[in-house]
């Protein structure tokens, strides 16, 4: 019984130390700065992984046209989808207001 007692603690003690240190590990690659050297020369410097993640996903982006024509239409198409649809709020305000006066002037008469 003891026996299993001490297993099932120090199971946990070392579950939860090697759980911290993996934490810790990501932690510093995820926060810390990141240098870079592709071997020939080139050297770069980004403040944490993050940065280092989104310059070389925006320069992925923009080197890849058909990426780019993607990304293009689907923002056209929403910001087509968006004016039509305020168009169409705009235009029932419009004919309401106009039916309104005009029930008002046929009510006045």
């Amino acid at each position: 019984v003891v026996e299993e007692k001490i297993k099932n603690e120090l199971e946990t003690f070392l579950s939860e130390y090697i759980e911290k240190k993996i934490d810790e590990s990501i932690d510093s690659v995820l926060k810390g700065e990141i240098n870079t050297d592709d071997g020939w020369g080139k050297k770069e410097h980004y403040d944490s992984f993050e940065d280092m993640f989104k310059v070389r996903f925006n320069e992925k982006l923009n080197k890849d046209w058909e990426m780019k024509r993607v990304i293009e239409r689907t923002v056209e198409n929403r910001l087509n989808e968006l004016f039509k649809s305020k168009t169409k709020e705009v235009t029932e305000k419009v004919q309401d207001m106009v039916l309104e006066e005009m029930l008002k002037e046929e009510n006045n008469e």
